[in-house]
């Protein structure tokens, strides 16, 4: 509750009553989920609660030249009004802002990795662009938006985050502009990261600049926003390399 939009720490009373409406307590000083009938309650504890309310954004006509720091503020928002929590490359967080909100201000200020990680593992994973997180402290996406800088250094960073998080194959995002559709493919069939050991062609993906653009419209004009949704939109802008 404190983490929501003019959100509040909710006095004992209130965590007292919300106890009472999803739990029971035996002997009125333990609380057991469910109800004293042995009923349980099904919650989805992996997501919480967000807004649906998208601001309004302006992406520029030409899909090559949408800027950088507004398609990693438009990633966020779309995760934050799903339910989720993102994380914002620190490089990011430190210096850029959008629409008169600083990175820093809606991205976790930390990765929120169960897992201890090595320094180099962390140093990598907190640059990524941006990672969506379910409240469990799960990634759910991650996107690289690679507009001008060396696509490798993408690949690297979502290679350690795959370390910890195996199942997120295709689920790794590189975002281009059209005109670097075909260096990427060139440096793919190129480099190390294809065939053994890593196998990189069967778990990256990427999305143009303008289709990410194209969806973030979409879901703005929608009322009732969900993470089901979200996904669905953003897997029907993502392609495998061609090789």
């Amino acid at each position: 509750m404190p983490n929501l939009i003019n959100g509040q720490t909710p006095p004992n009373q209130t965590i007292l009553n919300i106890l009472e409406k999803i739990a029971f307590s035996p002997d009125g000083k333990h609380w057991q989920l469910g109800q004293s009938n042995s009923m349980q309650l099904e919650l989805d504890l992996g997501i919480s609660f967000g807004s649906s309310s998208l601001p309004n954004l302006k992406f520029a006509k030409d899909a090559n030249k949408i800027e950088h720091d507004l398609l990693i503020y438009a990633l966020a928002k779309i995760g934050i009004a799903s339910g989720l929590k993102v994380h914002i490359g620190k490089k990011e967080q430190a210096s850029s802002s959008w629409n008169g909100e600083a990175f820093n201000s809606i991205s976790l200020s930390d990765l929120p990795i169960k897992k201890q990680l090595n320094q180099w593992e962390k140093d990598k994973i907190q640059q990524i662009d941006l990672i969506w997180f379910d409240s469990l402290g799960d990634a759910v996406f991650a996107f690289e938006i690679e507009t001008s800088t060396p696509i490798t250094t993408g690949i690297d960073r979502f290679m350690e985050l795959l370390k910890i998080y195996p199942d997120l194959a295709k689920k790794i995002v590189l975002i281009i502009p059209p005109k670097r559709l075909n260096k990427m493919n060139k440096l793919l069939k190129e480099s190390h990261y294809i065939g053994h050991p890593l196998y990189m062609e069967n778990k990256l993906v990427y999305s143009f600049s303008n289709l990410i653009a194209d969806t973030y419209m979409k879901l703005s004009n929608q009322s009732n926003l969900n993470l089901e949704k979200v996904i669905q939109a953003i897997q029907l802008t993502l392609s495998s390399p061609t090789l």
